[in-house]
């Protein structure tokens, strides 16, 4: 996605540049140009068009991804809600560490090797827990 975003970008930079030399030019004369130069004018359009359209439906959608990040957000400071009322601080340590103890890799386990959970508020250890759940759900 980032490439596209940099083609599209590099493309209408250019675009741009172009454009800008030949302001006093007539759509006409401008396209008689273009044909000259061996560009598909009519494949320029349908490329600029297309890019134009696809950026307009992903801004469209992205109050979509907005709200539903919103709603994942909700869910979750719901379910620090309900774990806080459910455990001990002691049973949410252990499932922190349950969770460290199944989730594979090196920069997980470096990151709490050393951490002393009994000194952490219980609000650090939901906070904890709940990044550790995100962590466990999305290597799934």
């Amino acid at each position: 996605m980032e490439n596209k975003t940099k083609d599209a970008r590099d493309f209408f930079d250019t675009l741009e540049e172009f454009l800008g030399h030949t302001a006093d030019q007539s759509t006409e004369e401008l396209a008689r140009e273009l044909q000259e130069d061996g560009v598909d004018t009519a494949k320029l359009v349908g490329q600029v068009r297309s890019i134009v359209s696809s950026k307009l439906d992903e801004v469209r959608l992205g109050w979509q991804k907005e709200a539903e990040e919103k709603r994942k957000n909700a869910l979750v400071a719901l379910a620090a809600t309900k774990i806080t009322e459910a455990l001990s601080k002691d049973e949410i340590i252990a499932r922190i560490q349950r969770i460290i103890g199944s989730i594979q890799g090196q920069e997980l386990s470096v990151e709490y090797r050393n951490v002393d959970f009994d000194a952490m508020t219980e609000e650090d250890l939901l906070d904890t827990l709940i990044q550790l759940e995100t962590l466990s759900n999305e290597t799934d």
